[in-house]
């Protein structure tokens, strides 16, 4: 279902870029445009983790930065014989975790005020959580439409930009919201077939922490995220953020009698 996924995906999502690319130039240079077109697409998808690690200008941490978080994610992964994950903070606006999983590797993104706020307890309960939510839900591909998506909102902040509009003006606002109408339907598809809703039974420790969460931000639409660009003060690095933090996994905690 993955492989098949990921190919539709390619598929709608290089159909309109390849298709200008094509009506806008001939002979060899056309040529030339769609090849760099197409392999550019292919390193998005395969690299999509990477991307969303830039965009929420995550920082990889070691051990000696946290021990707990360390050593719970050592003894976890021994157990569920799982590899062990590279771990990365990043400041965020909301209680949220990430679990990225591409290619042969995955990742742990936790925001900085949440691990701060944990006990060893809850640490314990949530690295037990991300483990069974990699193992269980399909966050392979949740990764890959969290990294299309954002990359697509991305390039449409740029293109506006190297017009040469001020990003703080209403011209440049205007644009790029007359821009995610149109490719609102691609964007909608994106979100329809990678959004993962599976619950995955947790430690009732993790319970506090389940409660912080805000559940109306995984129903948000995309016309809410389109409206933002209106507003008169607006941070695009921000607004990335909370759109890539509207992609659910501690909203999808079941909790459980004696679990």
């Amino acid at each position: 279902m993955y492989i098949l996924k990921t190919i539709f995906l390619y598929l709608i999502t290089s159909s309109l870029p390849l298709m200008l690319v094509y009506l806008s130039s001939s002979g060899v240079f056309r040529i030339a445009l769609l090849l760099a077109v197409s392999i550019s697409l292919i390193l998005i998808f395969i690299y999509s983790d990477k991307f969303i690690l830039l965009f929420l200008g995550a920082r990889e941490v070691i051990d000696a930065d946290n021990q707990v978080l360390f050593q719970a994610l050592k003894s976890e992964t021994y157990r569920e014989y799982q590899k062990f994950p590279k771990v990365y903070l990043y400041s965020g606006h909301r209680v949220k975790a990430f679990v990225l999983n591409s290619r042969d590797t995955w990742s742990v993104v936790l925001d900085r005020s949440l691990i701060k706020s944990l006990n060893q307890e809850q640490i314990e309960a949530l690295v037990n959580y991300l483990i069974r939510y990699k193992k269980e839900a399909n966050c392979k591909i949740q990764t890959l439409g969290m990294g299309v998506s954002s990359v697509i909102i991305r390039i449409n902040y740029w293109i506006w930009e190297k017009f040469g509009f001020n990003p703080t003006g209403k011209t440049y606002k205007s644009c790029v919201f007359i821009t995610f109408i149109m490719i609102k339907p691609l964007i909608d598809i994106v979100l329809k077939l990678t959004k993962s809703n599976k619950k995955i039974v947790c430690k009732s420790a993790l319970k506090s922490v389940y409660l912080q969460v805000d559940q109306s931000v995984i129903d948000r639409s995309f016309i809410e995220f389109m409206l933002y660009h209106l507003e008169t003060k607006i941070n695009l690095s921000d607004i990335t953020i909370e759109f890539l933090e509207e992609f659910p996994l501690l909203e999808n905690c079941k909790f459980e009698e004696f679990v």
